[in-house]
Formats: structure tokens, C-alpha cells, sequence
């Protein structure tokens, strides 16, 4: 089977070949076109990411506002700088060139020269073992993985359709036991617009009409680029380039996704891109494919379905050509969900859900710098989703990090497709598209989402279909972490863990063929195998019971703190129901050396603990939802895994946001606001911006009024953007692709003059400025310049024009002042005429 370096689709290639639907029980190698990434031959670093450790003596706290559940979280990290890590490498020897603060905590760290080998873990080692340092890990490259109205939504004698949501079906061995019932799931919830799941990826293709931005019609954020500068591959210096980011610059507030393509030119440059890395492809448009499967606008008559209706997509562009660094992932993760980053706006819409369909390193440990920050992130209430991996072993990092909700993917009739990597780390499978042809065609099970027809720079948008199939483990993850956003709205008071609990528990066993051999973990076969719940997680995913299992009530029980053994009150009260509903009864039951005394339909049950034994609680909801929780009694204490408090009825409702952005404004003005003909004066545009994000793809014309030209002064502007252009004609200047900071303002100035006296009003009409998240300019502006005879005169003859004309006459105190220096003049030139 051919592979390609990024796990992602490929297009399919056409061509008229047999069907083979029945090869399931024949394991015939499927020809299924996915990019799988590069894989290295032992270890080295250039760079590290490097986090310190918070201490009494230098840490620091933020907070962060939980806009679902309307609280305020405190993150307290070390506050550091650059003699930190000089004083670090002092401490350890490590030797350092540089390094670059990426949060208050946490730096990448350029090393001197490359390490490789035993040098490499030698040298984590003694960083690790500093009591100053939390983590240390080297900063890896990681490669993208990859009943509506909607005309493609619906299978026809020529297409599947998107069979991934259909109600799953076992009638025949070829039937779609993957599906996954997202159809019956939105007759529940279509998902809360006061969800924010995020995809970290290459970018968006905010145009696409079945995306589009917030508050004009769409459901896109404006996010975030953290795609930085090229790096020299052999020793991380930096090289002033952006090659990989391939937009110009370095982090920028344009998530925009400008093509991920590698041509031969490219890897004539193995400074940057080394071919061990790298290999010519054209442009994956990657996130655009995931976003689609995550939220492309439904019911809208246009394209496809997304698997939620409601919740806003937040992109996040961490990966250029090539791939992407950790230390950009990480950064764009904590950015994603609100956390501060030095030199960057604070996200102005956390995220509750994070999509990473990405990865690398597989069969490697998880980092512990991912470690962390999944740690820290899981404590707000935010859950990962990430792709197994594409490579037909194990996990790749991060989905193999402990609290990450790893997918495999499956085949359509549910067993492991054969490119999916597999292990005890994955929590569930999905659909990941497979063709069942065996030698190409028409690929029947593609995952059919939003794309791009660029082969290099943004082209046509389109959709994927049979013919340009949509396969990967990229595509498995955003339908669970749909599936995710449709749970959270029917029960916004369930923890990621709680989440990931009922999605395990109501997902679908996975069926098992005769004659199909199982999968084994540490296989690297590129073949089709029967799950296990120990090799591709816990079953299916199946929307529909996802949803129902979170529309169970959360037991809660807390237990008096230090108590062991004798009389004690344990109190249930603390359970919540989910959305919509209310609490109705309480159960408690024991066994062994646990009594009830009294309460057992009460909240709160008091009990007589004797000796070892179990106290259980059954809540049940107004409509008869019900949930289990219990406590373990032994001679170290009693210990149990529910919550002391689950959060309340209202809580349990994620309040609905509406995004929408407030327009730019305009101020125009001219200074000096009177000259003479053909003197120049400076027009100047003011752009401000009351939004929290940075106005991104901002132009605007300005046109003279007749009379006025241009003068000798070029346009200039103090707006940022690497492709910020300026160009003018006589009558008219213009300024394209700039960016109007967060809660800021720029200029756009230009000289003119003319020839004529007069009075000349520049004009700004509504929507003359157009921004990309906010669109134009509601309010009209206006500047008037003043051209004046008077001012002529003066300034030429330097005589007054009489009864104080224009600009620059001459009055008698003027006329008097100028004789007194003429005469003192004369005075001392006489002197020094004197013999």
C-alpha cells in the first residue's frame, strides 16, 4: 500500500477497478490512500522545552474566566526569565545558545550544538533532576493525522453520503456497523453555541461557505497562528525565515491556512527542510478537512453536515510545511483554552473541547511537558481528543498521553482499518474512511468533509467525495470530539473524565468476524484486524447513546474528612442532574460491617461502620435518569470516586453565547489643515478596533476628490501583518492584508496637494474599510483640507496680502518687529566699520 509522509487523504486516484465489498473476512489489503508521517532512527535535539517548577519565592497567578460555568480558575506558574535558564545550564552544564520565553513558566531552550544519542537522555536527565525544573523534553516535529438538508449529507446511487452519521447498521458483513447515529443524537441535542471546541492544526480556509466566521453566518473564531520562524535544522538557529509558516511571519493573529505544500525547490533547501522530514506533496488543507468534520454549517442547504449544529470552532494554526513543533502545539493549546502567552492577546474565547489530529514519535513515552499542560488542562475542565496515528503501530504522542481521549479508526464495518495505529492507550474507535477497493477507484467510504482545490496556494473550495477521498485517523478524532460537544450540552457538569467514562461505557462492542484474525498490540502490519477493547479502546463510538448516558444525573457523596470507623454522616446532597432536569430521589444501601441507621431515601444517610464494607447510592432524576455511586470502607479510612459536589441544576446548562463582532471605526485627518497650493499635506486614516482580537485581512481605497493628487510622501501605515501591501495611484491610495491590533488602533497616512484653491473634502463611506472577522465600517468619516491663496502668496513673497487675509499676511506688529531688527543690524555693522 503506498504511504505518504502526512497522515492525512490523499486524493484518490480514478480509474475503473473491481469492487470487492466482500473482503472484510478475506483481510485483502484495501488500497487506501493516507499520509502517514516519517519515522527517525534514534534520538536528538537541537532545542528543548523547558518548564520550571512554581515555588513560594517566585511564583505567579492568573486567572481564568470559565465562561460556561461562570467561574474564575487560578493558574499559578513560576515567573522566570532568560537568567533562569543561563543559570540553569550553569547548574546542570548543559550548554546553551539561546532561548526563547514562550509563558511565565516555560522556554524553548536552544542547545549549543546538536546532541544525539545516549547525549540526548544524558543531558535531559540532569535537566530533570534539577529541583528548579518541572519538565524537560525535546521539542519534536509532530504531522497532521487526517437528517439535514445538506444535498451531500444523503447517500444516492453514486455516493455514500456521510454514512458516518447514519444509525449503524449489522444486517449484512459489508454493512456500516461504524456508523456512528449522530442523526438520532441531534433529535436530543444539536450542541450549545456556548461550546468552544478548538482544533490546533495547519489553519482555516475562513471563505469556505460551509464554514465561514462567526457573526456573519458562520461559526469560526478568529484564533490564532503559532507557526513561527524557520529554524536551522542542523543546530536551531534562527534563520529570519518563514518558509514552513509559509505566510511571511512568524506568530501572528491569521490563522489563515495558506498551503502546507512541498515542492522540489523546497528540499534543495535541507537547512529547513531536511528529507529526512520532508517529501514533495501537494497542500493537505488539513484543518479545513477537520473543522468541516467537527461543525460544517448544517442544515443550510449547502455541502455536508458537521457533527454539531451549534458550538463555535476556534482554529488554531500550530503546523506550516512539514509539520509542526511541540513547543508551537503546546503554546497554541494553553493559548486555546485562555491561558496567557508571552507577547500574544489573551484568547477572548476559551475553549472547552481541544481536536488534535496530529502526532509523532510513536511507540516514544508521552513528554513530559504534554504531560503537564493535559494535567493542568483536565483540572479546568477541558477535554483532549487526539488521534491514534496513522502508522499501523503504536500510539503517537500525544494521543498516548494519560488523560487524553486517544481514537483509533475503523472501518465501516467496524473493524481496525488496516494504516490505524492501535494500543492500550486508545479509549474508543471511529470511523476513519476506508475505499474497499482493493486496487483503487472509486474510494465507497471516504469521510467526506470541507476542502480547498489548491494543489499549492488556496483554489476553489470544495468538498471531498469518492472520487478525492477523505481518509486518516485525523478524521476519527473531530467525530468524537463532536460527539463530546453534543455530551456537554446535555450534561455540562460532567468532567473531561466523567465524559470519557460515558462515552467508553455507552459505545458499541466491536464486532467480531470469523476468520478474521485479532489485532495485537506492538503489531506493525499494515492489515485489517478484529478490536479488542485492549488494542482499539472500548467499543464504537455511537452518538446517540453518548448522549443518553449524559443525560444521567452525577452521584455525588461526601465523606466526613479522617473518618475510619464508627458513627458518621455521608451526604448525597451534592448530585446534580443534567440539563433540563431535576433531582428526584436518593438510595443508599450497605453490606458487611456498614449499617444504615437512618436516611437511606435521604440525601444524607447516617451510618454505623463496624468493619470492612460498601455503601452504595442510587440517585434517580425527575424523568427517571438514574446514577451510581459508592464508598469503600476498610481499616485505612473510606475512599470513593465520585465527586463531593457534582455542580447544580443550572450548571448543569451550558449558557448559549452569541459571537458578534462590534465594527471598526474611522477617523480621518488632515494636518496642516490649510496650505498653499502645491504644498503637501498629510492625510491620515486612524483604524480602531474594539474587539478582542486583532483585525486580520483589513484593506481599504481611498479616493481623492477631484482636484487632489497624491504628493511626494509615500503611504505608510503602523498596522501590522507580514502581507501588509501599499500601492497608490494619483488619485487614489490603498491599503490590503493588515492587521488592526486587539483592543487597539493603526494608521494609514498619505501626503496630497493641488494645484488649485479651494476647499476638499476626503470621504469615507461605510464598509470603505473591510476587515476579516468584523467586516467594514458602519459609521462614515470625513476630512476637510483647505487651500488658500493667501498662504501662497505669503510663503513665496513673503509680503502680507492686507487686512489679515490667509494664512501667512503680515500685520503692523509683525512690519515693526522686522524695522527694530533691521535697525539694530545696521547699528552693529556700523561699528565694526569704525576705524
Amino acid at each position: 500500500m503506498r504511504q505518504i509522509r502526512i497522515p492525512l487523504l490523499e486524493a484518490a486516484m480514478t480509474g475503473v477497478l473491481g469492487l470487492v465489498l466482500g473482503s472484510a473476512l478475506a483481510a485483502a489489503p484495501e488500497w487506501n490512500p493516507v499520509r502517514s508521517h516519517p519515522v527517525e532512527i534514534g534520538p536528538q535535539a537541537g532545542r528543548l522545552v523547558v518548564g520550571f517548577r512554581a515555588t513560594s519565592g517566585n511564583s505567579v497567578t492568573r486567572t481564568i474566566r470559565l465562561r460556561a460555568k461562570a467561574q474564575v480558575m487560578s493558574i499559578t506558574q513560576a515567573q522566570t526569565s532568560g537568567t533562569d535558564v543561563s543559570s540553569l545550564s550553569l547548574r546542570t552544564g548543559v550548554a546553551v545558545s539561546r532561548s526563547r520565553q514562550l509563558t511565565p513558566s516555560m522556554h524553548v531552550v536552544f542547545l549549543q550544538k546538536s546532541l544525539y544519542g545516549a547525549d540526548v537522555d544524558a543531558a535531559l536527565q540532569r535537566l530533570r533532576a534539577d529541583p528548579a525544573v518541572e519538565f524537560a523534553d525535546v521539542d519534536e516535529r509532530r504531522f497532521p493525522h487526517a437528517v439535514p438538508n445538506d444535498p451531500l449529507f444523503k447517500r444516492s446511487a453514486t455516493a455514500s453520503g456521510q454514512w458516518y452519521m447514519l444509525k449503524p447498521s449489522s444486517a449484512t458483513l459489508t454493512s456500516d456497523a461504524a456508523a456512528t447515529d449522530a442523526v438520532s443524537a441531534w433529535d436530543i441535542t444539536k450542541g450549545s453555541s456556548g461550546t468552544v471546541i478548538a482544533d490546533v492544526d495547519s489553519g482555516i480556509r475562513f471563505d469556505h461557505p460551509d464554514l465561514l466566521r462567526a457573526g456573519f453566518g458562520g461559526r469560526l473564531l478568529p484564533g490564532y497562528d503559532f507557526v513561527g520562524q524557520d529554524l536551522n535544522s542542523s543546530n536551531s538557529s534562527p534563520l529570519g525565515t518563514f518558509l514552513i509558516a509559509n505566510d511571511g511571519d512568524g506568530w501572528d493573529p491569521d490563522p489563515s491556512d495558506p498551503g502546507d505544500w512541498i515542492d522540489s525547490t523546497d528540499l534543495m533547501n535541507s537547512t529547513v527542510f531536511p528529507s529526512k522530514n520532508c517529501s514533495t506533496e501537494n497542500s493537505s488543507w488539513h484543518g479545513t478537512r477537520v473543522m468541516g468534520v467537527l461543525g460544517a454549517l448544517t442544515n443550510n442547504d449547502t455541502g455536508i453536515a458537521g457533527m454539531t449544529w451549534n458550538p463555535y470552532l476556534l482554529p488554531v494554526r500550530a503546523l506550516g510545511k512539514c509539520g509542526g513543533l511541540d513547543s508551537d502545539i503546546i503554546v497554541g493549546i494553553q493559548w486555546a483554552v485562555g491561558m496567557h502567552i508571552n507577547g500574544v492577546p489573551d484568547n477572548p474565547y476559551p475553549a472547552d473541547i481541544i481536536n488534535l489530529s496530529l502526532g509523532g514519535g510513536s511507540g516514544s513515552a508521552c513528554p513530559s511537558d504534554y504531560q503537564s499542560v493535559i494535567t493542568q488542562l483536565t483540572s479546568m475542565g477541558v477535554l483532549l481528543v487526539a488521534s491514534a496515528g496513522n502508522q499501523s503501530g503504536p500510539v503517537d504522542i500525544p494521543a498516548n498521553c494519560p488523560g487524553v481521549l486517544a481514537v483509533a479508526g475503523l472501518r465501516n464495518i467496524g473493524t481496525k482499518v488496516s494504516y490505524s495505529s492501535l494500543g492500550p492507550e486508545v479509549g474508543i474507535g471511529a470511523p476513519a474512511g476506508n475505499c474497499v477497493n482493493t486496487n483503487g477507484g472509486p474510494c465507497l467510504k471516504s469521510i467526506d468533509t470541507t476542502v480547498n482545490e489548491g494543489a499549492t496556494v488556496p483554489g476553489a473550495n470544495s468538498y471531498s467525495d469518492q472520487a478525492n477521498s477523505n481518509l486518516g485517523t485525523s478524521f476519527s478524532a473531530p467525530i468524537v470530539s463532536g460527539v463530546a460537544a453534543l455530551m456537554r450540552a446535555a450534561n455540562a457538569n460532567l468532567t473531561p473524565l466523567q465524559l470519557i467514562v460515558r462515552m467508553k461505557a455507552s459505545a458499541t462492542r466491536y464486532p467480531q468476524p470469523v476468520g478474521l484474525a485479532l489485532c495485537v498490540n506492538g503489531s506493525t502490519a499494515n492489515v485489517e484486524c478484529t478490536c479488542t477493547t485492549t488494542t482499539c479502546g472500548a467499543g464504537m463510538v455511537n452518538a446517540f447513546s453518548a448522549v443518553k448516558a449524559a443525560l444521567n444525573p452525577i452521584a455525588a457523596i461526601k465523606i466526613p474528612a479522617g473518618f475510619t470507623s464508627g458513627s458518621a454522616t455521608i451526604d448525597g446532597g451534592g448530585s446534580a442532574p443534567a440539563c433540563g432536569m431535576t433531582m428526584a430521589s436518593y438510595a443508599w444501601t450497605a453490606t458487611a460491617g456498614v449499617h444504615i441507621v437512618s436516611g437511606a431515601a435521604s440525601s444524607a444517610v447516617n451510618v454505623m461502620v463496624a468493619g470492612a464494607g460498601t455503601l452504595t447510592l442510587v440517585v434517580t432524576d425527575s424523568v427517571g435518569n438514574t446514577d451510581t455511586a459508592g464508598v469503600n470502607f476498610t481499616a485505612s479510612g473510606a475512599h470513593s470516586l465520585a465527586p463531593a459536589v457534582a455542580g447544580t441544576a443550572a450548571s448543569a446548562c451550558v449558557p448559549d453565547m452569541t459571537v458578534t463582532p462590534v465594527a471598526p471605526t474611522v477617523s480621518a485627518a488632515y494636518s496642516p489643515a490649510s496650505v498653499a497650493p502645491n504644498a503637501s499635506a498629510t492625510l491620515t486614516l486612524t483604524f480602531t478596533n474594539p474587539d478582542g482580537f486583532a483585525l486580520t485581512q483589513s484593506g481599504i481605497t481611498v479616493t481623492l476628490p477631484a482636484g487632489l493628487t497624491l504628493g511626494s510622501q509615500a503611504p505608510s501605515s503602523t498596522c501590522g501583518g507580514a502581507a501588509l501591501s501599499l500601492t497608490s495611484t494619483a488619485s487614489s491610495a490603498t491599503l490590503a492584508s493588515a492587521n488592526i491590533p486587539a483592543g487597539g488602533s493603526c494608521d494609514f497616512s498619505f501626503s496630497v496637494k493641488s494645484a488649485a484653491v479651494g476647499t476638499y473634502v476626503t470621504s469615507i463611506a461605510p464598509n470603505d474599510l473591510m476587515t476579516g472577522p468584523a467586516e467594514g465600517n458602519t459609521a462614515p468619516a470625513s476630512a476637510t483640507l483647505t487651500v488658500t491663496a493667501g498662504s501662497a502668496s505669503a510663503a513665496s513673497t513673503g509680503s502680507g496680502g492686507g487686512g489679515g487675509g490667509g494664512g501667512g499676511s503680515m500685520d503692523w506688529l509683525d512690519i515693526m518687529l522686522i524695522t527694530g531688527v533691521l535697525l539694530i543690524v545696521r547699528g552693529h555693522a556700523a561699528k565694526r566699520n569704525r576705524p
